[in-house]
């Protein structure tokens, strides 16, 4: 796999966690047990309520401006992921609140506070969870580059002196 195929497909990470959470509540009996698992998963699909539309947003955003880029590139531009999701989601929530407050006018009097509140917890929440994101990938990318899943094959590079070394 190219490195830019895998920097796209870790963009994909925080739903890959949420489709195994999902389905952890499908295939077990959550009165059974309480474990560390159980907690995350119960925390992960709460939170998602919050963090999947801006973060889709986000993601379509910088699937498209990644087009075309070296590695180098999608990882700079990646790095900065969570600073634009700390914008893009309270933003999203306002728009909710706008569009919902035109739909429906009791919709704003009852959920104002409620997406004040989520606008606000958002921006530490998306500084943290996204450079874990962005931590968690980093790493991956490394340990699969290592093991040779990962080719530094990246058209942007230039081999010097042999296949070892590249500038």
């Amino acid at each position: 796999m190219k490195s830019t195929t895998f920097a796209r497909l870790a963009l994909f990470l925080p739903y890959l966690i949420l489709i195994e959470s999902v389905v952890y509540f499908i295939f077990s009996d959550i009165s059974e047990s309480d474990s560390l698992l159980q907690s995350f998963n119960i925390a992960w699909n709460f939170l998602a309520i919050f963090w999947f539309p801006p973060y889709t947003i986000l993601v379509i955003l910088l699937l498209a401006r990644s087009k075309g880029k070296s590695f180098a590139e999608i990882k700079r531009l990646f790095l900065s992921a969570p600073y634009w999701l700390m914008i893009t989601a309270p933003v999203t929530y306002t728009v909710v609140l706008i569009v919902g407050s035109i739909a429906d006018r009791e919709f704003f009097g009852s959920a104002w506070r409620f997406l004040l509140l989520a606008g606000a917890v958002s921006i530490p929440a998306s500084l943290i969870l996204g450079y874990a994101f962005v931590g968690i990938s980093l790493l991956l990318y490394k340990l699969l580059s290592r093991i040779g899943v990962i080719s530094n094959d990246d058209p942007q590079q230039i081999s010097v002196g042999g296949p070892d070394l590249q500038i």
